[in-house]
């Protein structure tokens, strides 16, 4: 996934490396469409508050910098 990280709006990937497994009754002119399935799974593996590091920074509050670029001067940090 190609993701924004919640603290510092960054870019970053983020690898979802899990196996799923689909079981459908079919009959021989059956067509299935598995793509919803896989939709809802991937949502469900989806971070909720996304981190492109564990000790990302974030912004500051005051300039809007990126703390994990920059350390900037204002009296917040």
């Amino acid at each position: 996934l190609s993701i924004f990280c919640s603290r510092c709006l960054e870019y970053f990937e983020s690898l979802l490396d899990r196996k799923y497994s689909f079981y459908y009754k079919v009959k021989d002119s059956d067509v299935v469409n598995t793509a919803e399935d896989l939709r809802q799974e991937i949502m469900l593996e989806y971070p909720l508050k996304p981190l492109c590091k564990s000790d990302c920074l974030g912004l500051c509050p005051e300039c809007g910098e990126n703390l994990n670029k920059v350390k900037c001067n204002c009296k917040i940090n």
